[in-house]
């Protein structure tokens, strides 16, 4: 069964607002974490209203980056009745590489540093 664009609308609102609620983070510094416009991840929040042309993919990926190992890229693609695209690790992977080799060699070695840490 088709969801409809005002059923995809509410459920990536609900998933958005659990999302909130179990990371304690604020609509602000998601937005910002995100890097899109507050206005617009509360439009979301209000069950879509005001987002007629649909949910921008970067704008859902940003997202599902920005919280923090909550929920994937996919969960936030499904919740907005959206085609999961293939392959999502290697497109994370890649726009990573694609910022690592933006960076100076001194960055580049921090990032790396950060990441063995991390690892």
């Amino acid at each position: 069964m088709s969801t409809t664009p005002l059923e995809a609308a509410e459920e990536l609102a609900r998933l958005l607002r659990g999302a909130l609620e179990e990371t304690g983070l604020t609509l602000h510094q998601l937005a910002r974490a995100a890097g899109i416009p507050q206005a617009r991840l509360a439009s979301w929040l209000d069950g879509g209203r005001g987002t007629a042309t649909g949910f921008a993919a970067e704008e859902l990926r940003a997202v599902a980056d920005a919280l923090p190992g909550h929920y994937t890229v996919a969960d936030l693609f499904r919740a907005a009745g959206r085609h999961v695209p293939g392959d999502l690790d290697a497109e994370r992977e890649q726009r990573l590489l694609e910022i690592y080799r933006r960076m100076d060699v001194s960055r580049q070695r921090s990032l790396i540093a950060v990441a063995r840490e991390m690892a």
